[in-house]
């Protein structure tokens, strides 16, 4: 399982919990045979990070994410 640490999120803030989730959930139904988990590590705020089976890299998070905004 990879991890891929969301350095832009603050899940302190409401408004970053709520993105690290919403992109748990796209992360989801974009691929739903990968394995996608996310956890939480306490960088003095609490940071997400996402454990994914087939994503490595943050290029290839935003290029999942992307190809899931586009019709």
């Amino acid at each position: 399982m990879r991890e891929i640490e969301l350095v832009g999120l603050d899940g302190g803030n409401l408004l970053g919990y709520l993105a690290a989730l919403g992109t748990l959930r796209v992360l989801t139904l974009a691929g739903p045979e990968a394995d996608v988990r996310m956890s939480w590590v306490d960088k003095g705020w609490w940071r997400p990070v996402v454990h994914h089976s087939r994503i490595g890299t943050g290029e290839e998070l935003v290029a999942a994410l992307e190809q899931m905004a586009t019709p």
